[in-house]
């Protein structure tokens, strides 16, 4: 099967490990294409992955504003589109994750869980001032609206857990399956 793993870095300091597990796994078997923003991406662990024969596409605007996003998310769309691959494994956010809507391949997304209040959780641990209260709550509409979108407008998605399998069905009201995330291959290990 050719497979097209959609993931936001192709780094192992990020929430990227996963999809890079996923993506050896599958390469035993399977022909294995991963889409990435070119920003913090390895080169040591591309080439690891290159050796592996997981073909690495790196999206061609580095900076992140919304311009450049929205440029890539056409990109990756294109690419995808006159691609062979039979389904897309997706582990991104918006807008990347919009690219897959309007192919005819099939989408996998896998739900990680939803981090809200991340202000008070990274900035500022003590009581949060009300125009900061008030950042919190649209920031966490946001991040909801985003999880909504992505678990809803798949042709399938996975959870990676029971506990994010539940979330997901009191959040957004759609049950999923799960599959646990596996634990990490030597290669990377050696990586870290």
């Amino acid at each position: 099967m050719n497979i097209a793993i959609i993931t936001q870095s192709i780094n192992t300091h990020s929430g990227s490990r996963a999809p890079l597990e996923l993506a050896k796994n599958l390469a035993k078997n399977n022909q294995i294409t991963i889409y990435s923003y070119p920003h913090k991406a390895d080169k040591n662990l591309i080439s690891i992955l290159e050796k592996l024969k997981i073909y690495v596409v790196l999206l061609p605007h580095n900076n992140q504003s919304i311009i450049n996003q929205i440029k890539n998310t056409l990109e990756l769309s294109k690419k995808l589109r006159n691609s062979d691959c039979d389904i897309v494994s997706s582990h991104c956010l918006p807008p990347l994750f919009m690219a897959t809507w309007f192919l005819k391949i099939p989408t996998v997304a896998t739900y990680y869980g939803t981090q809200k209040n991340v202000l008070k959780e990274k900035f500022f641990p003590e009581k949060l001032s009300p125009i900061n209260y008030l950042a919190e709550k649209i920031l966490n509409l946001v991040i909801s609206l985003e999880q909504w979108i992505i678990v809803n407008t798949t042709s399938k998605t996975i959870a990676i857990s029971q506990h994010s399998k539940k979330e997901a069905h009191k959040l957004y009201h759609r049950k999923i399956n799960h599959i646990y995330l596996g634990s990490i291959s030597k290669n990377l290990k050696n990586e870290q």
